[in-house]
């Protein structure tokens, strides 16, 4: 292929066949999500996956710490971003036969990650062991614009008469990947962590049925509410919208090892659909699943029935456009150009298509470690959104920008308290977080990162620089840039000191640097830096505003 000729070649990520050694790598770069939610990107039919996961931005389960022995100064408890309701799977038996991508011959099989669409759309053509040609057409979307809104289209036609039956399923009985050594994979929890409530089915005056999961995080005492509805017919039959069935057994053909063993009734849902098609026919799924997070379960249920409401009655064009008008102003500002190299050129939108699916826009969360594409580092929020991504926002996307920077100052009276409990002044932002709280169990490579505070200072400078001229952005922070200021400089005068060893100099001591494997050192550099940087502009500003 010649890419330069190629239009759509440096705006998409695509997949062609199937590679069994790419299965997990794969699950995360064809993630789908928009800074709230996110779903891997693992095949609707195979169960053979990695980890089928789907994440809540700021959804997690608080965690006790055991330590050899108890010390002062550290962390209690510590967060994990947890993994959620499933419904990803689809079962898709043609004449009697499970379609089973990694075992059925396959004549085509094309994934595309779409940037400018904001859409994952699969293109599968089998053939089963009857001789009939099936194409399965799948599109996949996060939406930007409907946040709590996961969607899915799924199609299928024959080039012969067929019977074809679909089952979608919703799995509530989920867990989070098992890992107790590597950080950067994850966290051990329970395997019931997520704890299941209940399940409620709710049908309406058109029988169209629509089923409620109701989760909690014991510990965090959040809630979730999942909603799910589907329609389904034939293309140009007005056919009968399908049917709801209870669980049954798993299909012969798909292999289960990830599905969790312990599942019951009332922890999944499946809906089914039969139909016999002829050629030119097609069977068309639609599902909906809707999401929402809180303390207030009563409160949830409602937004969810409604926000689940509002996206069947928009449906899937409306919907689309909506997607498409979205990442037309992200790509208008947020477009970095590279001439001549279309690969590099590729890699860079993929990249900047990621930043806007892992932002949090609400104001009360950042940007995890991974995204929102798996559960590396327990979902914590870093100081590489305030060095790393936030100046990029800052220059293409100020209200994003503005949204994290309000996250932080959200977590402040949090940050008082932990320089409180380290007999310190000021504040002093955690390492590593979800919920405002230091989450690093090891201070040497955690709190004793102090440069947190200058990096979120920084952050909270260059945003005021760049918005000065802009109305609105600057007056509605300007007061809560301030307190950031003010409270992280107060931390940086208690823990450094004149020394008069030093002729006077302002030295910080036992602190650790970016440099994670040099720890508790005097005068890190970078550290020192950072600190005066975050004390000047602390007295510029106030000196404006005096």
């Amino acid at each position: 292929m010649d890419a330069e000729k190629d239009a759509h070649y440096t705006w998409e990520l695509r997949e062609t066949g199937l590679n069994p050694d790419a299965i997990a790598g794969n699950e995360a770069l064809f993630t789908v999500a928009n800074g709230y939610l996110g779903v891997r990107g693992a095949l609707e039919e195979d169960g053979r996956v990695l980890h089928p996961g789907t994440y809540i931005n700021g959804f997690y389960e608080s965690h006790p710490y055991q330590y050899g022995e108890a010390a002062y100064g550290f962390p209690e408890m510590g967060q994990t971003m947890l993994n959620v309701t499933d419904g990803r799977e689809i079962v898709l038996t043609v004449d009697g036969q499970v379609f089973n991508p990694r075992t059925v011959p396959l004549r085509e099989h094309t994934r595309t990650l779409d940037f400018k669409s904001g859409t994952l759309r699969r293109k599968a053509v089998w053939e089963t062991s009857g001789g009939a040609v099936v194409m399965v057409r799948v599109t996949r979307m996060a939406s930007f614009v409907r946040p709590h809104l996961f969607f899915t289209a799924y199609s299928v036609s024959a080039d012969r008469k067929a019977e074809i039956t679909i089952s979608s399923r919703v799995n509530g009985a989920v867990h989070n990947q098992i890992q107790d050594k590597d950080p950067r994979a994850g966290a051990k929890l329970p395997m019931n962590a997520l704890k299941l409530c209940k399940q409620e089915r709710v049908t309406l005056e058109n029988n169209e049925q629509r089923v409620y999961f109701h989760h909690t995080a014991e510990h965090s005492g959040l809630h979730l509410i999942t909603g799910a509805g589907h329609a389904v017919g034939i293309r140009g039959t007005g056919r009968d919208p399908g049917r709801e069935s209870e669980p049954e057994s798993d299909p012969v053909g798909i292999p289960q090892t990830n599905r969790n063993k312990n599942k019951t009734k009332d922890s999944e849902y499946v809906f089914s659909f039969s139909a016999e098609i002829s050629p030119g026919q097609e069977v068309r799924l639609e599902k909906y699943l809707v999401y929402h997070t809180g303390a207030v379960p009563d409160e949830l249920k409602r937004e969810n029935a409604d926000c689940l409401e509002a996206a069947k009655e928009a449906g899937e064009q409306i919907m689309l456009r909506e997607q498409q008008n979205y990442l037309d102003r992200f790509w208008e500002y947020g477009d970095v150009i590279i001439e001549g190299d279309p690969e590099t050129q590729k890699r860079v939108r993929f990249n900047l298509f990621h930043l806007i699916q892992s932002a949090g826009k609400d104001g009360s969360t950042g940007i995890s470690a991974k995204g929102l594409t798996g559960e590396g580092y327990e979902g914590h929020y870093f100081w590489d959104t305030e060095i790393y991504v936030l100046p990029y926002f800052i220059y293409t996307c100020p209200e994003i920008a503005g949204k994290l920077l309000q996250y932080r100052y959200s977590i402040l009276p949090q940050a008082r308290e932990w320089a409180r409990e380290l007999s310190q002044k000021g504040a002093l932002f955690p390492w590593r977080t979800i919920n405002g709280r230091e989450a690093s169990a090891y201070f040497p490579a955690g709190t004793a990162q102090y440069h947190i505070n200058a990096d979120i200072a920084y952050g909270v400078e260059k945003y005021m620089q760049a918005v000065r001229t802009q109305s609105g952005y600057e007056s509605g922070f300007l007061k809560q840039a301030m307190e950031i200021l003010v409270e992280t400089s107060r931390l940086w005068m208690d823990l450094g000191f004149f020394n008069p060893r030093r002729d006077g100099a302002f030295c910080i001591n036992g602190v650790t640097g970016p440099d994670e494997y040099t720890a508790m050192v005097n005068n890190n550099c970078y550290t020192n830096k950072m600190a005066a940087n975050n004390l000047n502009y602390c007295v510029e500003l106030l000196k404006e505003t005096a």
